[in-house]
C-alpha cells in the first residue's frame, strides 16, 4: 500500500529489535516470484555518509572527544604511505566560514573533510574491526570507508546492525 505504483529503484526494509537483535520485518524487494534476489540481505551497495557512524563509534571507543575540532574546508590531500594520496572535499565543494569545526557539528552537517581527518586519527583498521564485531564483513581497511567507499558495499541488514548496536548501547 505504501508503494501503489511500481517504484524505481527497488527497495528494502529491515526492522530489528535492538534489545534482542531479532528481525521483526524484512522486505527484500517487490515480488519474490519475479526476482529471487533479496535486496535486504544480498543487495550490497555503497553506504555513503551512513558509514560515518561506525567512524564515530570507533572514535568513542578510543575516548576521542566529539568536541575535538578539525578544519572543515577542502579539498585536502592526505598522504597515504601505502598508495596514492587521498584527495577529499565536501559534497558539492562546500566550504565553511570557520577554520575549525567540532565532530558534533561535522556530524550534523555531514562534513566529509572532517570525517576524513577523524578517520586518519581513528584508523581504518579499528573501524573494520568494530564492523566485524557487529557482523559486518568485507568492508576493507581503506580510509575511504569513512565516506562510504567500501570494497564490496553493505546490505540494508548490515545498516540495521549499526543502528541497532547504537540503540542497544
Amino acid at each position: 500500500n505504501v508503494f501503489p505504483q511500481d517504484p524505481e529503484p527497488s527497495y528494502a526494509l529491515v526492522s530489528t529489535g535492538p534489545e534482542n537483535g531479532y528481525i521483526y520485518a524484512l522486505i527484500g524487494g517487490k515480488d519474490y516470484e519475479t526476482s529471487k534476489f533479496n535486496i535486504a540481505t544480498q543487495g550490497k551497495r555503497q553506504p555513503g555518509s551512513v558509514f560515518k557512524v561506525p567512524v564515530l563509534m570507533a572514535s568513542i571507543n578510543m575516548n576521542l572527544s566529539p568536541n575535538d575540532k578539525y578544519n572543515p574546508n577542502g579539498p585536502i590531500v592526505i598522504d597515504m604511505p601505502s598508495g596514492p594520496d587521498w584527495k577529499v572535499e565536501n559534497y558539492g565543494g562546500k566550504n565553511y566560514e570557520s577554520l575549525e569545526m567540532t565532530v558534533i557539528d561535522a556530524t550534523i552537517q555531514s562534513v566529509n573533510v572532517v570525517f576524513a581527518q577523524l578517520m586518519m586519527k581513528v584508523g581504518a583498521e579499528n573501524v573494520e574491526s568494530l564492523c566485524s564485531e557487529m557482523g559486518i564483513e568485507d568492508i576493507g581497511s581503506n580510509p575511504a570507508i569513512a565516506l562510504g567507499g567500501l570494497e564490496e558495499g553493505i546490505t540494508p541488514l548490515d545498516v540495521s546492525k549499526i543502528f541497532s548496536t547504537l540503540a542497544s548501547n
